[in-house]
């Protein structure tokens, strides 16, 4: 006895393995790392910053945020599994910000606020004026005492 399969036969065994495939993938686990960026004090939104989302694990996505100021990403486990380490930094107009959270559960809720980082060399500055100030005030202090 000759055993043959069909046409019919192959054809419907082809079918079946292909969706067998195709629901594997479409099932393949995924971190979702999202969050808003707005700007710091007045949390309005903050619409087409450049973002980018780095895992420990060394992946690095970049996105732009929507109209709302959101973004959104997506990392197969693989690259940035449950447990790891995600930093997000935002920028736009000179304005930047950063976050970092681990990875829970699949996901992360990861928010940016904007500051202007252009004000970093004043704030510096006024730093090291009261840092030289700070000894003869004290100076002048412990003398009155006397």
């Amino acid at each position: 006895m000759d055993k043959k399969i069909s046409y019919n036969a192959y054809c419907s065994l082809t079918a079946i393995l292909a969706v067998c495939l195709l629901s594997a993938a479409a099932c393949a686990e995924y971190s979702n790392i999202y969050g808003g960026i707005d700007e710091k004090g007045t949390q309005a939104p903050v619409p087409d910053a450049s973002v980018l989302v780095r895992c420990s694990t060394g992946t690095t996505i970049t996105t732009i945020s929507d109209s709302l100021g959101n973004y959104d990403v997506y990392m197969d486990y693989s690259d940035c599994p449950i447990g790891s380490e995600v930093t997000v930094s935002a920028e736009k107009n000179g304005k930047s910000g950063i976050n970092h959270g681990v990875v829970k559960e699949g996901s992360i809720y990861l928010g940016v606020s904007l500051i202007d980082v252009t004000l970093a060399p004043e704030i510096a500055s006024l730093a090291a004026a009261a840092a030289g100030i700070a000894p003869a005030i004290a100076y002048l202090a412990i003398r009155r005492r006397k």
